[in-house]
């Protein structure tokens, strides 16, 4: 009889990736990726729950003839906690397309808090495309910040990085100031500046498109562009804002920072984001080596199988 497996699943706006792995021993068995969710589909509970099938099927051709039994899966969701109405039956559509004993959805911002701080108490801090900070005990308290999208919210995440960028590239473009490393690197991506709006507007992935301009404004700042560094330190002090919602009451200041604007030097944004929470916090305690939304959504997996708590608190999971 074929080892029982596990499933731990990423479904994420900068990619999508899938693990199955032995119950028992952790060994590898398939992987699964793909491209960013909301490419084309956006976020809704039929989008979801498509993709979550098509990954299922992808994992079951990659089986062949095996067919053992999945006794947990797990999907971390970009947007479940805002954008996802009925969360139950996206779950129940997961198990089934799976065919799993037991199944669990959940916000992407608690495979990252997991992945991040090993199942424990503390506040974490996803900065990519968006920005969103989750602080839990795991049990009662549940708190987010930020998260809103780039038109409400993400403050200091590489949409609002890149829009910012843009914009001040625009300014020196139009005669507003002077010229500036970003207006030539923003030239240099996207062309005249008159063909920005029709390339930016229109998109459904508009803060992937801005995006994709803050290692711009990074390079920039690197080089000693006084706008770019003047972006960078507001993004680091909306950062550090975002994360200190997040502490407190029940929260310990245990924290990590995770996602890719952090692949930046960190001299232009992780330090500042730390100096700031220190700080505010003396007895900051900070995981240096934090893990993937992936490994989150692994270690809640295994979880799930062996039967151990897992949370199922609204919107968060279920």
């Amino acid at each position: 009889m074929t080892d029982p497996l596990v499933v731990a699943i990423d479904l994420g706006g900068s990619g999508t990736r899938l693990v199955a792995e032995g119950a028992a021993d952790g060994r590898p068995v398939a992987s699964v990726s793909g491209p960013p969710r909301a490419a084309s589909t956006g976020v809704s509970d039929d989008a979801v729950a498509d993709g979550l099938t098509h990954l299922a099927t992808r994992l079951v051709e990659q089986l062949d003839q095996r067919r053992p039994e999945i006794v947990g899966v797990v999907a971390g969701v970009a947007g479940l906690s805002s954008l996802v109405k009925d969360p139950v039956w996206v779950r129940d559509r997961l198990a089934s397309a799976f065919a799993a004993r037991d199944a669990l959805l959940a916000s992407d911002m608690v495979t990252a808090h997991v992945g991040a701080l090993g199942y424990a108490p503390g506040a974490v801090l996803a900065a990519g495309t968006g920005a969103v900070a989750l602080g839990t005990d795991l049990d009662r308290v549940w708190r987010r910040v930020d998260g809103w999208g780039h038109l409400l919210g993400d403050l200091g995440s590489g949409a609002w990085i890149g829009m910012e960028g843009l914009r001040a590239a625009a300014r020196g473009l139009d005669g507003r100031a002077a010229p500036s490393a970003l207006s030539r690197a923003a030239e240099a991506r996207f062309g005249p500046v008159a063909t920005w709006p029709g390339q930016v507007y229109p998109r459904t992935d508009r803060p992937r498109v801005l995006g994709e301009f803050a290692p711009d404004v990074a390079a920039a700042a690197e080089e000693g562009d006084e706008t770019a560094r003047d972006i960078l330190r507001r993004a680091a002090a909306h950062l550090a804002d975002t994360l200190t919602g997040a502490i407190g009451d029940g929260v310990p200041p245990r924290i990590a920072l995770t996602g890719g604007l952090f692949g930046m030097p960190p001299a232009l944004l992780r330090d500042p984001v730390l100096a700031a929470l220190r700080a505010r916090h003396p007895g900051l305690e900070v995981a240096e080596r934090p893990g993937r939304p992936l490994d989150g959504a692994v270690l809640l997996a295994r979880r799930l199988a062996a039967g151990r708590p897992v949370p199922r608190v609204a919107p968060f999971a279920c």
